[in-house]
């Protein structure tokens, strides 16, 4: 637990907190009184020796259900997806556990730890495969998004996920001649193909929220996306801030945009016409170089905002935008 707490701080640090090593130390000392059985204790614990300032309890919030929580809800959520595929209910769910449990006793088939916990669902054992698997490939190390798809096979690899689709193919085989009635082959066959699929989607997904752990633009980028389809009118008191800078962004770029269109124009374009007129003394020899400049024209603008509650986040926002590019 000491490694991960370490691990966790480093991650803080990287993502603008200022944890010190005296503030370690406190953290170890409060865990030791407070233990870590209790997921909201521990976060609380953690919060109160290693975070500062006000302003950083969002980053850290994120950050905690990123690195504690990540990798158990997207196994749980892998689950849950696989239920509502088979259309069963819980308990319907548990018996076909144990229909297949026993179909593999009377098989008297061995599985390997990683396919014995993907078919019997073992959240518990997969995590701890998948987590072995990352540290061999080095997962810590991504950086950007482009290396997705190299850690996903890395983490493949050493999880063995060839080997397993071999084994489960073999399996699939085998089902044919348990004894079995054609429904009980077809429902388990396709059981142990949306198995295979969900892990793979469980390594890819695992390899993003690493990646989201380390690269904070990635996720205010995500947090974008995820805003642009929400309605104004819902936003929250955080959204509403980071929505302010977007504009704010969005604004500056448009103003360096312009600055440079400006700078060009203040050099003039080379007008041929003009140029050609002043040097037929020349023989049309350019010796006069003339240049089109434009004057700098500065539209005037009037708004009108509606600011009632329905739609007084639009209005926010358009305001914010148009002061933003007044000087330009």
């Amino acid at each position: 637990m000491d490694d991960k707490l370490i691990e966790f701080t480093h991650l803080l640090r990287q993502n603008g907190l200022k944890v010190s090593v005296a503030e370690n130390m406190d953290t170890f000392a409060a865990l030791g009184l407070t233990g870590v059985g209790d997921r909201q204790i521990l976060k609380d614990t953690l919060r109160a020796t290693l975070v500062k300032r006000v302003v950083d309890i969002p980053v850290y919030d994120e950050l905690f259900d990123l690195y504690f929580t990540g990798l158990g809800e997207i196994l749980k959520a892998a689950g849950a997806a696989t239920v509502n595929a088979l259309e069963m209910s819980e308990e319907e769910f548990q018996r076909f556990l144990e229909q297949l449990e026993d179909a593999l006793k009377n098989l008297g088939a061995e599985l390997s730890d990683l396919a014995r916990a993907l078919l019997t669902n073992h959240t518990g054992q997969l995590e701890k495969l998948l987590r072995e698997a990352a540290q061999g490939a080095n997962l810590q190390d991504i950086q950007r998004s482009f290396q997705e798809g190299q850690f996903a096979n890395a983490v493949a690899q050493r999880l063995g996920f060839g080997l397993l689709a071999h084994e489960l193919a073999a399996l699939k085989e085998a089902l044919q001649h348990a004894g079995l009635s054609p429904q009980q082959v077809e429902q388990l066959s396709a059981y142990l193909d949306r198995r295979l699929q969900d892990l793979a989607h469980m390594i890819r997904s695992f390899v993003r929220a690493e990646l989201e752990k380390q690269d904070p633009q990635l996720r205010d980028q995500q947090k974008m996306r995820s805003l642009a389809d929400k309605s104004f009118y819902y936003l929250t008191e955080d959204e509403i801030r980071k929505m302010k800078e977007a504009v704010a962004k969005l604004a500056q770029r448009l103003k360096h945009v312009i600055a440079i269109r400006r700078k060009r124009a203040k050099r003039g374009r080379f007008d041929l016409q003009q140029t050609l007129r002043k040097n037929l003394q020349y023989g049309g020899v350019p010796f006069k170089i003339v240049l089109d400049t434009k004057k700098k024209e500065k539209p005037q603008v009037v708004i009108l905002c509606d600011v009632s509650d329905s739609v007084r986040n639009v209005s926010r926002f358009m305001l914010q935008f148009v002061h933003s590019v007044q000087d330009l």
